[in-house]
């Protein structure tokens, strides 16, 4: 199985189409709840979107796991946020999968809460995913997102 990101260039070896991403990127605050809003991207009658269902496949090779990655490297945190909170919750809390997905989860909530102006709420939020990010993940380069990441909110305030 492949590790993502490939390289340090943290670019996805095939990026989302512009097709494939939503109309807006959500923002609290800023633009519709994509759900519970009915002029929200995602709005089927006010109901969150059902979670894919994980199955037995590698993690790193489930599909809305790749677009979780997708959805983060286009800047759509809180929708990668969503998709694999919908995984997280269907593993063994004490799995390192679980680990994982909690890691990326704290990953692009700080990016969202940095892009929101709470730059001590991100940076809290990136101290606590370093540790589940820097384990050996087969699935992922996931330390060189962190550090990312981290560039990316310090630089900001």
């Amino acid at each position: 199985m492949a590790r993502f990101p490939p390289s340090a260039d943290l670019k996805l070896a095939s990026p989302l189409g512009a097709g494939d991403l939503p109309a807006y990127r959500y923002v609290p605050g800023r633009t519709p709840h994509p759900f519970r809003d009915p002029r929200g991207h995602s709005y089927r009658g006010g109901q969150p979107p059902e979670p894919a269902a994980l199955g037995q496949g590698p993690l790193g090779e489930h599909p809305a796991f790749l677009r979780g990655l997708g959805l983060m490297e286009a800047g759509y945190h809180w929708e990668a946020h969503e998709i694999w909170e919908g995984l997280w919750h269907q593993l063994p809390r004490q799995s390192r999968q679980a680990a994982l997905l909690q890691g990326l989860i704290q990953l692009a909530a700080a990016r969202l809460k940095h892009e929101m102006g709470h730059h001590r709420a991100a940076r809290s939020l990136m101290q606590a995913a370093a540790p589940r990010l820097r384990q050996d993940h087969p699935e992922l380069e996931a330390e060189l997102l962190w550090q990312q990441g981290w560039a990316e909110i310090s630089a900001g305030g």
